[in-house]
Parts: C-alpha cells; sequence; structure tokens
C-alpha cells in the first residue's frame, strides 16, 4: 500500500498518494475531472442558470505539488471555444493562481455540517482581464442552444453581466488515488 504524501496546492496542505517512478521536472500526474462554475449572481431567479459544469485539468509535478489547472469558460459565457485558461501557484501569494489573463484566490471548502475544510475539495475565485468576448457570438450561440425565451433572456442577461464584469467561482475536486 502507498502511503500518502503532504502535498502544496496554492499554499493549501493536501494528502495524495505517494509519486514513484516519476522523472523530476515534468508532470507526473494530470487528473481530469469535472467541477462548476458559476457566475455570481444578485437575482436569486439566476443563480441555478449561472452555475456551469464544466471539466479541468490538473497537472501534478514529480513531488505532488500543483504545476498547472486548466479549463475552459463555458460557451454560453463567452459565444465561441476559447483556448484553455492555465493558472499555476504563484511564487509570492500563497493560495493564489495566477495565469496570463486570470488570477484566482484559493482555499479548500468548509463543510457547513462539520465546520472542517476538505483539503480535496477547492474552491476559487477568480478575476480576468481581457478576454475576447464577442456578444453577437453569444447571442448566436445561445439563440441555437436555447429554446425557451424566458430561458434564453435570463442566460443572455447573465453573458452581459459576465462580459461587464468578467468574474467567476470555479469548484473542483481532487481524486484521493
Amino acid at each position: 500500500m502507498k502511503m500518502p504524501q503532504l502535498i502544496q496546492i496554492a499554499g493549501l496542505s493536501l494528502i495524495l498518494p505517494q509519486l514513484a517512478g516519476v522523472t523530476p521536472g515534468f508532470a507526473a500526474e494530470t487528473q481530469l475531472g469535472g467541477g462548476t462554475y458559476q457566475v455570481p449572481v444578485s437575482d436569486a431567479e439566476l443563480i441555478e442558470l449561472a452555475r456551469f459544469p464544466i471539466q479541468f485539468d490538473v497537472e501534478l509535478d514529480h513531488r505532488g505539488g500543483l504545476e498547472k489547472l486548466r479549463y475552459r469558460l463555458p460557451r454560453d459565457l463567452t459565444g465561441a471555444r476559447l483556448r484553455k485558461i492555465t493558472l499555476q501557484p504563484s511564487a509570492e501569494e500563497p493560495g493564489v493562481l495566477i495565469g496570463e489573463n486570470a488570477k484566482a484566490v484559493c482555499g479548500a471548502v468548509v463543510n457547513v455540517e462539520t465546520g472542517v475544510a476538505d483539503p480535496l475539495d477547492l474552491q476559487c475565485s477568480v478575476t480576468y482581464r481581457n478576454l475576447r468576448i464577442d456578444p453577437l457570438k453569444v447571442r448566436q450561440h445561445l439563440d441555437r442552444t436555447v429554446l425557451d425565451p424566458e430561458t434564453l433572456r435570463k442566460k443572455l442577461e447573465i453573458a452581459v453581466q459576465f462580459e461587464r464584469e468578467p468574474i467567476g467561482i470555479i469548484r473542483y475536486r481532487l481524486d484521493e488515488k
């Protein structure tokens, strides 16, 4: 049985299995998994529509530390398939991931029943800059994919809000290997 080892992800201590037979300087493991992307909205009617399932690639180094976190923003917000957002741990700020056009402040999610943080269940508040979002492409995408006029109106409202203030909350769970 492999002994778990303590690793650091954006300043958070996590327990993952010992990684064996890897070459230093190369990614030892890439975890693929699902999570959610949430656009913060104040209107209670929009909350569920502002939550999107997304896929993550989490690349761990030979020591089990995070090297990269990658994901794509939902098409409902961008109108097109943008290249993946790539975030890496900041050397200066613990708990922070940075990328070319994004900065994420991350932490473990606290279980509301127990009050204990789960180190494998992570949430990050992300701010973006210089995203190239074409409102016409967003509208065309939503017109093609959303049939209900009221849902279309709400999704357009969320997309406009995201374009004006490109922020979001990503949440993902690491595997307990």
